[in-house]
């Protein structure tokens, strides 16, 4: 596949799979979502995301990104839970996106990389972690780990292309220096082998009992008795 065509592929299966969560589009808030939503003091911050970063959450968290998503929020749409569903499900569709692309960094296949992206987004966990409002702290937390390590993993495809690319050299280097050994041993060996000796005639008006014995014709004429 190509590039454009991998990148369809992901959005298509990320698409679908979001679009299997719809189903908790209309519920309501439930558990910890009225107080992220309606109560500043639990929430951490008032309206205000920079605020965020100096309070914490139920008085026990500290997690301002979370607290400055809902602050924004509730900015701009209010306290109705259903713009924060939305919300959930577009974080849900980036990161399963960047999933495909971090499998495909890992895997190096595109073929296996849409399988494992598959499998991860079709994962009954995500099921909680997007219609819960409140569950997008595990979508935030998958978002930086998989911005962590992907640089190790292109720092490791780099390492191994750049041993592969190495080791393909050398062994080039070795058979080009084994074929000109090998062609000066053939030009030695037939430089040294000696053809045999043809025999002579003897050139006019040379006696032929001047010539070598090895050289001299035989008479074909048998001695009379």
């Amino acid at each position: 596949l190509t590039p454009v065509s991998f990148a369809l592929v992901a959005l298509l299966i990320a698409l679908f799979t979001t679009c299997l969560q719809l189903g908790g589009l209309r519920h309501e808030s439930v558990i910890d979502d009225t107080d992220l939503i309606e109560f500043p003091d639990q929430r951490g911050c008032d309206t205000n995301p920079l605020s965020c970063f100096h309070g914490v959450q139920f008085g026990l968290y500290y997690r301002p990104i979370l607290g400055a998503s809902f602050a924004l929020g509730v900015r701009q749409h209010g306290i109705a839970p259903m713009p924060f569903r939305i919300e959930n499900y577009v974080c849900h569709l980036f990161v399963i996106v960047f999933a495909f692309v971090f499998f495909r960094m890992l895997l190096r296949r595109d073929m296996a990389a849409l399988i494992a992206g598959s499998l991860f987004a079709l994962h009954p966990l995500h099921v909680v972690v997007t219609t819960f409002i409140g569950g997008r702290t595990d979508t935030i937390a998958l978002f930086f780990a998989l911005l962590c390590t992907s640089p190790v993993v292109l720092a490791g495809a780099f390492f191994v292309g750049w041993s592969l690319w190495g080791q393909g050299r050398w062994l080039r280097q070795q058979a080009a220096s084994a074929s000109m050994r090998s062609g000066d041993h053939v030009l030695r060996s037939s430089s040294g082998r000696r053809s045999p000796a043809k025999a002579t005639s003897p050139d006019v008006g040379q006696n032929p009992d001047d010539l070598a014995p090895a050289t001299r014709p035989q008479s074909t004429d048998r001695e009379a008795p």
